[in-house]
């Protein structure tokens, strides 16, 4: 029985012989054990059907046995495991049949002997059971089968139900000695009195569990209650310390061969809940998929719950439907009441998720669409997930049935769920930070139903303050901008209720709150960390080895799969590995600095700043663009109409600008991109290459930009005349993050700074600089950047760094030191995660994880490639990419582009920004004078100027 535990691969052979020969010998007992070990051995590998037969066929044999009390105790005994292999093929009902079967057979034979071995006991020779020494194995056979009965009450969804019964199987287990099983129901009822977030008793039993197994040598025990542990983390929020336990828990159970579904079902549900969807639909599938190559239906469902959760988080309510509606049935079909109701929670979500919020009474909208739950059904499902003891499932089923009662018109309803709602705004600071948040929440919704406007806001801000001092926990850069989904719907209402009955400042207010709230963090990793070095220096020689084997930059950007090397696909899962890892040792680690994000910027502190210029800062709801504009201390808004009317045009004018710059060279891009073949690398890689085509072409290219650019600035900027010809700073929302505004007419030649968020801008723009020296570098493979390189970094007195100096170790080390950098190289963005977007460098690229491991960061800081300045747009405009990064990092003015730009007319508007720069010109006003100097000159020059943009703010410092 005990090789079934530490080696069941050879265990299911070597009970097979065993059974086979005590087949042909006769004998039923020892027939009916080897069947048991064979059948926990299975079990242990997968085989969970061929463990079924196994241990049907031992309960069979054990009929056949002499004396009667011995028949009875090896039937009971492997009901045991039968009912867990059952369970596991989501046969709940038949398993708990054959567990009950079990605690009568075993309870009858603990009752008739008083627990006393006798006979019995002395027919398992072949069983050596761990534990067993002290004489009373029957009363340990009674606690294990109880222990098993409440486990799988735990795992059908009846916490409540399993915790008592555990309360009787693990004092049976400590007096019998049965040590391995106690460790089994230690964990097992750590897991119970996680899912009813009495997490203190859930730590107690899972470490004593832990120590249990290192003493008994139990390994890959200890990987499993590893991964409890980080559930145990995930549903108390701390996800740093959830992920260091999924990490030890991956490497234990991967090493022994165990089963990694349910360690790629916490880290979906861990991603979850610190938002990061992407990830978190890939985890679920990987979990779909390990569950059902092992046959473990009982958790197929749950794993396809979290996908369907992942989808809707994803912006993806179709999906989501279709994977909650498969979650449902399932376990319906299991019998699992609690988890289907968690699943139909997810089903109305995501309905809601595609209506237009114009219910009637009877659940139709004008568009005709059903929510497929009645009022009733709806009832029962708060009831069901309230009964269950799952305080944040249940939270969010009131706020939903809340909202459904508002749609429907029972005001009653909605306010009886929202009081119950509110209460998790009053749990201590040991519950959840998403839990208390959303408990207030429901209490600001209730506030501004009554009419307390005021109030409501209160209670709006409240919410925000516990998810930014929980984000500020979470240190890492993605896990903070992916946490910004939960301050989405509080920033929102903030917002609705500061249209609906504030003024202009309110909504400046509220607008401020709900964007871009990580930069306004000075989160830094730690310098000194010998791990992290030593895997980014691995991540860029195993992309350098990758550029090595790529044959031709125009054929890489110009087919999806272009022709590698035979090693090509094993660097690139090399790469993708390396990428987890560092992705995963930067979650798990602390960082420096990090704290909450700062309050608004007050109008009063905005327009001393600002001075002259004009700010317009734009805001969406309801899919409706406004504008706020600040002009001489006055705010006012401004409604400009449907926001996909701009964000159709900036498609149009990013398509034209992509236009010109192949018309003025060969196909823009043909740098080859730094990360391989890694999915989501964005294809815009260089700076477009010379070469020739047709005048139709460019001509083409200036129309269609110059009616875009036109009707652009119609939309965004027509109706607010006040800003006249005033330098402007810009606080844009959505796809407007892309828009290169020097082409727009009104703006043609003015200074214009692109800000995230307006406190951004102040920040940045008031910050004390010290004035230092330039660091320059230019990367191999881009067509004119040496010669680029050596005119700058004459302008600025120093020492280029050129071919193979460009090293990513020294452009790091000049970039701690400098007070204006400029980098001119092919650039990648990496749309999956931004965080590895790069600059390619001789020896490898530098990725955006190296910048985030400096102290300091330039002043000033050009990036002079294509797309250099785009950022993936996350929920509430938070950004990440490499240029947000550098103005996360402290940089106060980041020129970069937003679109491809030609080699050929970019050095020289880099020389005539640089040429300002060093005469103390801010980058604002330096890279208008240098784009109005250049755009006239040729389509290829209008091309380069307008792709370049300032980012952050405006520094003031003496050169």
């Amino acid at each position: 029985m005990r090789r079934a535990d530490w080696d069941p691969g050879r265990a299911v052979r070597f009970a097979a012989a065993v059974l086979a020969r005590a087949l042909r010998a006769d004998a039923p007992a020892a027939a009916s054990l080897a069947a048991r070990a064979a059948g926990r051995a299975a079990r242990q590998t997968g085989q969970v059907d061929t463990a079924v037969r196994y241990l049907r066929q031992a309960v069979e044999l054990a009929g056949q046995v002499e004396p009667r009390p011995l028949a009875v105790e090896l039937a009971g005994e492997a009901r045991i495991p039968l009912s867990a292999a059952l369970l596991h093929l989501g046969r709940p009902e038949r398993a708990l049949d054959e567990i009950d079967e079990a605690v009568r057979q075993l309870g009858s034979l603990a009752a008739l002997f008083g627990g006393v071995e006798g006979q019995a006991g002395d027919d398992r020779a072949g069983e050596d059971r761990a534990g067993e020494r002290d004489g009373s194995g029957r009363r340990a056979g009674l606690a294990r089968a109880r222990g098993q009965r409440a486990d799988l009450l735990r795992q059908i969804g009846r916490p409540g139900e399993a915790l008592a019964e555990f309360q009787v199987a693990i004092p049976l287990l400590r007096a019998s000695g049965a040590e391995v099983d106690l460790q089994r129901s230690l964990v097992n009822r750590g897991i119970a009195y996680t899912e009813l977030h009495a997490f203190a008793d859930a730590e107690a039993d899972l470490l004593e569990a832990d120590r249990l197994a290192r003493a008994l040598g139990r390994q890959l025990a200890v990987g499993i209650i590893a991964e409890n542990l980080g559930y145990l983390e995930i549903m108390r929020g701390d996800v740093p310390a959830a992920l260091a336990h999924l990490e030890r828990a991956e490497q234990i159970i991967g090493e022994h061969r165990g089963q990694l579904g349910p360690v790629f079902a916490d880290r979906s549900e861990l991603l979850l809940s610190a938002g990061v969807c992407a990830e978190a639909r890939e985890a679920a599938l990987a979990a779909i998929t390990e569950f059902e190559r092992h046959r473990r239906r009982l958790l197929v469902p749950g794993a396809r719950l979290f996908l369907a959760q992942a989808a809707l988080l994803d912006n993806d309510p179709p999906a989501a439907l279709v994977q909650a509606r498969l979650a449902r049935r399932a376990f319906a079909r299991q019998g699992r009441a609690e988890w289907a109701a968690c699943a139909s929670l997810v089903v109305v979500r995501a309905e809601l998720a595609t209506r237009d919020d114009r219910a009637t009474l009877d659940g139709r909208d004008d568009a005709g669409v059903r929510l497929s739950m009645t009022v009733r059904e709806l009832e029962r499902m708060v009831d069901t997930l309230a009964r269950a003891g799952w305080p944040a499932a249940a939270l969010e089923a009131r706020l939903v049935a809340a909202r459904v009662a508002g749609l429907r018109g029972r005001a009653a309803d909605r306010r009886r769920h929202l009081e119950l709602a509110r209460t998790a705004a009053r749990r201590g600071a040991t519950a959840p930070a998403a839990l208390r948040a959303r408990g207030w929440y429901a209490e600001a919704l209730l506030r501004r139903d009554g009419g307390d406007r005021r109030g409501a806001a209160g209670a709006a801000r409240a919410g925000l303050r516990v998810l930014d001092e929980h984000a500020a926990s979470l240190g890492a850069t993605d896990l903070r901008v992916h946490s910004a989904v939960h301050r989405a719907e509080l920033s929102e209402l903030g917002l609705r209720m500061a249209f609906d009955g504030g003024g202009p400042a309110a909504v400046f207010e509220w607008a401020e709150r709900g964007r871009a709230s990580r930069l306004l963090r000075r989160a830094v990793l730690p310098a000194e960390d010998p791990e992290l070095a030593g895997l980014l220096a691995e991540l860029r020689a195993t992309i350098a080895e990758i550029d090595r084997g790529r044959p031709d930059p125009v054929a890489q950007v110009r087919t999806a799969t272009p022709t590698a090397d035979r090693g090509r696909p094993r660097l690139t899962q090399r790469q993708v590995a390396l990428e987890r890892r560092i992705r995963d040792h930067i979650r798990l680690h602390p960082v420096r600095g990090s704290s909450a994000p700062a309050a608004p910027v007050s109008l009063a502190q905005l327009t001393d700043t600002l001075g002259g210029r004009a700010l317009v800062e734009f805001v969406q709801l309801d899919g409706e663009l406004h504008a706020l504009v600040l002009v001489d201390g006055r705010l006012r808004r401004r409604p400009l109409g449907p926001a996909s009317v701009p964000a159709g045009l900036v498609q149009r004018l990013s398509h034209a600008l992509r236009r010109l710059a192949r018309a003025d060279g060969g196909p823009w891009g043909v740098g080859a991109p730094a990360t391989g073949t890694a999915p989501g690398v964005d294809e815009a890689a260089g700076r477009s290459r010379p070469g020739a085509r047709p005048a139709a072409s460019r001509d083409a290219a200036v129309a269609l930009l110059t009616d875009a650019a036109r009707r652009l600035d119609e939309v965004l900027l027509g109706q607010v005349p006040e800003i006249e010809s005033r330098p402007l700073v810009v606080v844009p929302t959505g796809p407007l993050h892309s828009v290169p505004w020097s082409v727009l007419p009104s703006r043609a030649g003015r200074p214009v700074t692109v800000a995230p968020s307006a406190t951004l801008w102040h920040t940045a723009s008031t910050a004390a600089h010290v004035p230092g020296t330039a660091m320059v570098a230019a990367g191999p493979g881009l067509p004119g950047a040496r010669e680029e390189a050596t005119a700058i970094a004459a302008i600025h007195g120093v020492e280029p760094l050129l071919d193979d100096a460009a090293t990513a170790d020294a452009v790091l080390a000049g970039l701690a030191k400098a007070d204006v950098a400029h980098l001119a190289a092919h650039g990648t963005l990496t749309t999956d995660n931004p965080l590895f977007s790069t600059l390619r460098l001789h020896g490898g690229p530098l990725v955006v994880y190296d910048v985030e491991r400096l102290a300091t960061v330039p002043r000033t800081v050009v990036l002079a490639s294509c797309d250099s300045g785009r950022s993936m747009v996350h929920t509430g405009d938070e950004l990440l990419g490499l240029a947000a990064t550098f103005i996360a990092r402290g940089a106060a003015e980041l020129v970069a582009s937003v679109v491809p730009v030609p080699d050929g007319a970019t050095a020289p508007l880099m020389i005539a920004l640089h040429r300002g720069l060093a005469a103390g010109v801010p980058a604002p006003v330096a890279l208008a004078e240098a784009q109005r100097e250049l755009r006239d000159r040729s389509p290829a020059g209008l091309a380069a100027a307008a792709g370049f943009v300032t980012l952050g703010g405006e520094s003031h410092a003496a050169r």
